[in-house]
């Protein structure tokens, strides 16, 4: 179910990305592919490094971490801005 859940969320962002500029898609599209490359490369070496420190405990947290960090993140977007004006 996450791997379905994963694969929703990655179509409906490259919707969402091809929306920004339509006539670049393939620009785009590159640009987004290694930014999830790199963030995926980014946290598998992260957790390895914590797992080797802390074990499973460890990279439990880390990833409600990055959970949390994405949620504030979202919240602080640009629909948090537009709805309270800024």
């Amino acid at each position: 179910m996450l791997d379905v859940g994963a694969q929703g969320l990655h179509i409906t962002n490259q919707t969402e990305v091809y929306r920004l500029q339509p006539e670049a898609r393939s620009r785009v599209s590159a640009f987004y592919m290694t930014s999830c490359f790199v963030g995926a490369a980014l946290g598998s070496a992260t957790a390895a490094l914590v797992y080797g420190a802390y074990g499973w405990g460890g990279v439990c947290v880390l990833g409600a971490g990055f959970g949390l960090a994405s949620t504030l993140w979202w919240s602080a977007g640009p629909r948090a801005r537009a709805a309270t004006g800024h």
